[in-house]
């Protein structure tokens, strides 16, 4: 549990500087990558269905957004992953959510850990954990980051 709790302050720390930025933007266009570029990237999945992506953070835990995983029961859910294709890859049983204490109904703290019945990170998978950054560090405005998931690739497709 003292885990998940220092999860949940890194992810407060997160969502706050969402918030700060206040836009909504998109991201379109992007560049289709080997899966050892993001190996921390996982498809999450409702009944089968992709509904999310999330990210490996641990041997056993994931992180993905609180709306993705509401009204849902671990039995529910599994993740993919070690593969660019979301339909593809090692699939993983969720055992455990834990949705941000205060996530709304506004999506404000937006922000869910999931853990998992298997082991995600072992020798011989392609799955690794993100790099999370230190506790009370900051990005300056304009700083340069990656986004990865599965998504649109065209205006038109808004």
């Amino acid at each position: 549990m003292k885990f998940v709790a220092k999860v949940i302050t890194f992810l407060f720390y997160f969502q706050c500087i969402s918030i700060i930025s206040g836009q909504q933007t998109f991201v379109i266009d992007g560049d289709e990558v080997d899966i050892s570029a993001a190996p921390y990237m996982l498809s999450l999945r409702r009944l089968g269905h992709h509904i999310c992506g999330a990210s490996v953070i641990s041997k056993y835990w994931t992180i993905t957004a609180a709306h993705c995983l509401i009204k849902t029961v671990p039995s529910q859910v599994t993740l993919r992953g070690g593969n660019r294709n979301r339909f593809l890859g090692q699939l993983f049983n969720a055992e455990r959510i834990v949705l941000h204490p205060n996530f709304n109904i506004n999506y404000d703290f937006d922000v869910a850990v999931l853990k998992t019945v298997q082991q995600l990170i072992e020798k011989d998978n392609l799955i690794r954990p993100i790099a999370l950054g230190l506790q009370g560090t900051y990005s300056e405005a304009g700083s340069l980051g990656t986004v990865a998931g599965w998504g649109i690739t065209e205006v038109s497709q808004l």
